[in-house]
């Protein structure tokens, strides 16, 4: 187990108390060399730290048996998921359990860049005289793109909680969905022109896939539109949204850092126009307790022999009896 607190101390008593002995390695950062000297001899790897987990470091641990995301976007942040799998090895991951979180998260960073405060706050920079009028929420339309666990939850708060109006953009239209939560379909591109909020729900770009929002998305938004982006800050173009700032009044806000020179220009325009925080809408007390709850509970049905109700790949032992008569 990687990572200085994601997962509590309460779900590592647990494997502990089903006969697993804990190997914790309390950072946050292995390095490549470090994470192979780590997974030497485990039958578990339960990943809670930023570690680039790649197809050699599976390889190369001769021993596992299940690699556990603590999160739902394995896909794109753990990138020997695929080689794991194809070895015979469970991958596990904990859909929903932190998607309170986000949300929560997500309407906070909306709030934030509609009622801008964040350079006036006390013992911070010299606030200005007269702050300027923000906006309130009642009666906009949020645009909202990806309607999973996360995304809907949004939109739930956003409607019922705020008084906003919503439509969605997905691959596929979700008719129940839409009369669950009271949303509309639209379009991508009606989407990007109607909402004045605009928020990203979806997993992060696999290789040679292009960014979600880029030049053409970004020429629709309204000039005092807003963007919200919990997920990857690659699924935004950042070059073309510097352009796009430059052009229009919009204001975008992300859970997560990026880096660069278009980066750099983003930041330099000041948290009202230009919001990221450290990675950090996953996380709360309750959140962190749900999935290591749920992460332990799996990864301990796999060691144990019983099948995981989170597995990505369910015929993980098919192919280990395959590969190992």
């Amino acid at each position: 187990m990687t990572g200085s607190d994601l997962v509590t101390p309460a779900a590592m008593e647990y494997l502990e108390s089903q006969g697993h002995t804990v190997r914790h390695v309390r950072s946050d950062d292995l390095a490549e060399a470090e994470l192979h000297r780590a997974l030497i001899g485990a039958a578990g790897y339960i990943i809670g730290g930023n570690e680039a987990v790649s197809a050699e470091h599976i390889i190369r641990a001769h021993e596992l048996e299940v690699l556990a995301w603590t999160g739902v976007d394995y896909a794109s942040r753990v990138p020997g998921w695929r080689t794991a799998s194809d070895h015979g090895i469970a991958v596990v991951y904990t859909p929903g359990a932190n998607a309170p979180a986000v949300a929560e998260f997500t309407m906070l960073l909306t709030l934030a860049m509609l009622r801008p405060f964040t350079t006036r706050i006390a013992g911070g920079p010299t606030p200005t005289i007269v702050p300027p009028a923000g906006r309130e929420l009642a009666t906009r339309m949020l645009g909202v793109i990806g309607l999973g666990r996360i995304g809907s939850r949004v939109a739930s708060i956003a409607s019922n909680g705020f008084g906003m109006q919503v439509c969605y953009s997905t691959p596929r239209r979700d008719r129940p969905a839409e009369e669950l939560f009271g949303v509309e379909y639209r379009p991508r591109s009606a989407l990007m022109a109607e909402s004045d909020v605009i928020t990203l729900h979806r997993p992060g770009l696999l290789p040679g896939e292009p960014p979600e929002i880029g030049a053409l998305e970004l020429s629709l938004m309204k000039n005092d539109a807003v963007i919200v982006n919990t997920g990857s800050p690659e699924l935004v173009d950042l070059e073309a949204l510097v352009g796009a700032m430059r052009d229009k009044n919009i204001s975008v806000a992300f859970d997560g850092i990026g880096s660069g020179p278009s980066w750099d220009h983003l930041v330099a325009l000041g948290p009202d126009r230009f919001l990221a925080v450290p990675e950090m809408g996953f996380s709360s007390r309750e959140s962190n307790d749900r999935v290591s709850s749920n992460v332990v509970r799996d990864v301990s049905a796999v060691l144990n022999g019983t099948q995981p109700d989170s597995v990505a790949n369910p015929d993980f032992r098919a192919v280990r009896r395959h590969l190992r008569p």
